[in-house]
């Protein structure tokens, strides 16, 4: 069973490609699901094998137009006859009296003959069965050659199986059968032995006896000679199917017999229309309402008023069939379609409510978003006052201990100064030490050390102060720094501010300014600022 489907699978891939490559053994076995979706592949290419077969009429068609000579046209009207017989009957039927034309023209009777049994045989395709006999009655059959005679034979004998088909009494049925059966005779006794043609013919006859296990073996080695994709192949597997008894072997040979009528692009035939008729017994209502329209579609395309009646005959029932198939469906979709509807109610409501719940858990949680939200920001007001306190009790460190380091100095200098004094007086150097307390320079000295431990105490802690401080400026007027130890003048003015001294007097004791050098050392550096009316606030956002 896996290899059967494998090889479905590999036919399947290759047969868009190729036309007559498979092995027809190979095809004989493929599964018959395989060989419906074979069959709807290539209905579907169908354009692509009609296309093909236009450009063959094409090129026949220019052929004819450029040449003058009387055989050659004959010759070119004939294949064009031929390749419009199963394709389209009234172009065919054209060629046909063009050829007629020529021979008439040519004056040879064994052309003549030929080009008339050539009508016939289109008169049989479209259902013309007495216009045929009417041909027919004017041959003299003693006269005809072995070649002629065979087609004689030929013709008369598929005209009365055409008409034993189509006979509504058993009387006329009966009689036209013995005369087919009696041409069929005739036809094997002229053709020649293990040929073809003669097995056809003896499959038929023997079919006709009742004889069909030997037409079924005949037909059998026929279509392994035959390559699918010819009209050859497709009618002996479409005789071999009126031969076997098992359903499943009948839908086989049918399938095959369409794949290869679709693939050699004909529009007169009988298997597909077959297959629709199986396909409707056995409930697939689909594959044989799909394919009945095409056999109409096909039907009428041919112009052949017996195929198109035959087709006509099924395709009500096939159409009311699918019709209501169609109405199940509806009425099944109806349903689902409002199980569905139902669905989605009960889906929007379930939605409705969730959508609710939903609302209530986010005020929720929004709730607990805004507590968190103001616990955190609480935590950061808190950290920041943390760190400010730790911050002012790191600064009041640092100048407390630089304080009583500065105020020990000046103790131990005026230790000094007052022993030096004293010594002046004991030694009597009174005008000397009038000198020495008229200079300033021990003064200076003071508070050049305080200036100094302030600019590092100061710089400890805010370190990015002067280039801070700077950045605060305008670009052309800021200053520039060199020593980053020390404090410019006026930058300790703000520093005092950054520490929370802003009082101008409390500033000037402290650097021992006077009011007035303070406030235009403050004024001077303000005009500089990029931003004057916010220039203190930015001061105490340093650091």
């Amino acid at each position: 069973m896996k290899d059967m489907r494998l090889r479905c699978i590999i036919f399947l891939l290759l047969f868009p490609f190729v036309q007559v490559q498979a092995d027809n053994n190979d095809i004989m076995h493929m599964p018959i699901p395989c060989l419906i979706k074979q069959l709807d592949q290539a209905l579907e290419k169908n354009s692509v094998y009609v296309e093909q077969k236009e450009t063959r009429i094409n090129l026949l068609k220019k052929m004819l137009a450029h040449t003058d000579n009387l055989t050659d046209r004959l010759k070119l009207t004939t294949e064009l006859s031929n390749e419009y017989q199963y394709y389209i009957c009234d172009s065919a039927m054209k060629y046909i009296d063009e050829s007629w034309k020529l021979v008439l023209r040519e004056g040879n009777a064994n052309h003549q003959a030929n080009v008339m049994f050539t009508r016939i045989r289109m008169l049989l395709s479209i259902g013309m069965y007495s216009e045929a006999l009417e041909i027919l009655k004017l041959f003299q059959v003693n006269e005809l050659s072995d070649s002629l005679k065979k087609q004689y034979y030929h013709c008369s004998e598929q005209t009365y199986n055409y008409l034993k088909n189509y006979a509504i009494y058993s009387i006329y049925r009966e009689e036209y059968e013995q005369k087919s059966s009696l041409y069929l005779d005739s036809l094997l006794m002229i053709t020649t032995k293990n040929s073809n043609q003669y097995s056809r013919t003896l499959a038929r006859k023997l079919k006709m006896d009742g004889d069909v296990n030997g037409a079924r073996k005949i037909f059998n080695e026929l279509l392994e000679i035959y390559d699918i994709g010819t009209r050859d192949y497709s009618m002996v597997a479409s005789s071999l199917s009126e031969v076997v008894t098992d359903i499943e072997e009948r839908k086989r040979l049918l399938l095959l017999s369409a794949i290869s009528d679709v693939m050699s692009a004909v529009k007169e035939y009988k298997s597909l229309r077959d297959l629709a008729v199986i396909f409707y017994n056995e409930g697939d209502i689909e594959h044989a309402y799909h394919y009945c329209s095409i056999c109409m579609e096909d039907a009428n395309f041919y112009n052949a008023r017996h195929r198109s009646l035959e087709t006509a005959q099924i395709q009500p029932i096939i159409n009311r069939a699918y019709s209501q198939k169609i109405k199940e469906q509806h009425h099944r979709l109806l349903i689902c379609l409002i199980l569905i509807s139902l669905m989605f109610v009960l889906l929007l409501a379930s939605f409705l409510v969730l959508h609710k719940q939903n609302k209530k858990l986010n005020y929720t949680k929004q709730k607990l978003q805004d507590a968190n939200n103001e616990l955190y920001a609480l935590n950061r007001e808190l950290q920041g006052l943390n760190a400010s306190l730790l911050e002012s009790n790191q600064i009041k460190k640092d100048y407390l201990n630089r304080f009583m380091i500065l105020s020990s100095s000046y103790i131990t200098s005026l230790k000094q100064y007052q022993s030096t004094v004293y010594s002046k007086i004991v030694m009597g150097k009174i005008n000397e030490l009038k000198t020495n307390s008229h200079s300033t320079e021990m003064i200076d000295d003071l508070v050049r050390k305080f200036y100094q431990n302030f600019d590092e105490a100061f710089l400890t802690i805010y370190p990015s102060f002067m280039v801070d401080l700077n950045q605060l400026l305008r670009e052309n007027e800021r200053f520039e720094l060199l020593d980053n130890n020390a404090l410019p003048p006026e930058f300790r003015i703000f520093a005092l501010m950054r520490l929370g001294i802003t009082d101008t007097e409390s500033i000037a004791k402290f650097l021992q300014y006077s009011t007035n050098t303070v406030y235009t050392y403050s004024t001077k550096i303000r005009r500089k600022a990029i931003n004057k009316e916010d220039f203190n606030k930015r001061i105490l956002l340093i650091g």
